[in-house]
């Protein structure tokens, strides 16, 4: 069981009050709409964006097809209806199509985890592609963004969302333990260095910590070391308890209650043998 500090959720009451909170939470919002074209059926593909969008189609993710309730009807767009079209044409008229973009995403893959620079616009072009992978690729992305997050000198905001990113696109049974140790490592050298990093970097820090708690908990990571993983993370966010940015305080409550439910490799007689040990200190002889 996490210890968790008393007066860790009396942050919320710390907050100062908004004499503005009127906000209006519209409802039937239309979807989002994605601002690229589609290529004719065998066309060269222009931007990674596109390529996306094409994969999703295919997969069933985007189009008038894929929409089941009559309330969204008037929220058609013409983007959403052309997809559609683009879809029904690549049915018809090209059966290999599908294949094509399906393989020009693998290799984009293969690409970036064989190139030693991997700078900012690869990273945040590649992070896309994360949810249209199967698990060989999308093992071969995961490791290849963790490598150059290992190697990085000087922490780069982007290439930091972008790990978070992939880790939470990850399908069930995708990730592997040792992900999760290696990206946390990272996190607790640079939150080493926070006393000479700006602000900012220290609530991106915090930010991806209880994020990557969130995956451990949902994408179901186990075997995670009890003392060696657990509990340095639970050190870690007892000291940011103290920090006077508001917002790192909330991330960190956060970050408490899902390491709660974090899994590790502790058996239930073992958690009791520590217990009992714990409870015996200090008894007297």
């Amino acid at each position: 069981m996490v210890s968790i500090p008393s007066d860790i959720f009396s942050i919320f009451a710390q907050s100062e009050a908004d004499d503005n909170f009127d906000y209006i939470f519209s409802n039937n919002v239309a979807p989002p709409a994605l601002k690229t074209g589609l290529p004719h059926p065998g066309a060269r593909i222009n931007s990674t964006l596109q390529l996306v969008y094409c994969n999703n189609i295919l997969a069933g993710g985007q189009g008038l097809a894929s929409t089941d309730s009559n309330d969204l009807d008037r929220f058609n767009t013409p983007l959403e209806t052309r997809g559609h079209s683009w879809r029904q044409a690549i049915d018809t008229l090209d059966t290999l199509e599908p294949y094509r973009l399906r393989w020009t995403v693998q290799q984009m893959v293969k690409s970036f985890a064989e190139d030693t620079l991997k700078g900012t616009a690869a990273v945040t072009e590649i992070v896309l592609l994360g949810p249209l992978l199967d698990r060989e690729h999308y093992r071969i992305l995961i490791s290849g963004i963790i490598d150059k997050f290992e190697q990085s000198s000087s922490m780069d905001l982007t290439l930091l969302r972008g790990v978070v990113q992939v880790l939470e696109c990850a399908p069930s049974g995708f990730l592997i333990d040792d992900d999760v140790v290696r990206i946390t490592n990272v996190l607790f050298r640079e939150f080493s260095a926070a006393d000479s990093m700006a602000n900012d970097h220290l609530v991106y820090l915090t930010w991806a910590l209880s994020r990557i708690l969130d995956v451990m908990v949902t994408g179901v990571v186990e075997d995670l070391n009890r003392d060696r993983d657990h509990q340095l993370i639970l050190q870690l966010l007892t000291d940011l308890t103290n920090t006077g940015n508001a917002y790192v305080r909330h991330q960190v409550a956060h970050a408490f209650q899902a390491l709660q439910y974090a899994y590790d490799d502790e058996t239930p007689l073992r958690a009791l043998w520590k217990f009992s040990q714990s409870s015996v200190v200090g008894l007297p002889d």
